[in-house]
């Protein structure tokens, strides 16, 4: 990485979310996501994790609002992500 690089390239509380939803402990992931938007309050994959952290913790309305910002992000691209997808779909309540 090259020393003026603005930060980590993958925060490594983002990275124990990753690892904490794939275990099924929705909570324990959304407080890191949670502390990686704290410093960071508009990264795109800590937002995406927080949105699916906070649905899979039966969180629907936190999740939208994630979801939300997730696309926001996104409006002016016509982007096929799957991510991308995934959030316009939470929010338009097709899960």
């Amino acid at each position: 990485k090259h020393p003026v690089t603005p930060g980590e390239v993958v925060p490594a509380r983002e990275l124990l979310g990753d690892m904490l939803l794939e275990l099924g402990r929705a909570s324990d992931a959304r407080a890191e996501y949670e502390e990686v938007l704290e410093s960071s309050p508009n990264r795109w994959n800590a937002l995406l994790g927080v949105a699916r952290a906070a649905l899979e913790g039966g969180d629907p309305e936190a999740a939208r609002s994630y979801f939300e910002r997730v696309v926001s992000q996104s409006d002016d691209s016509n982007s096929t992500r799957s991510a991308l997808q995934e959030a316009r779909s939470a929010i338009e309540g097709r899960e």
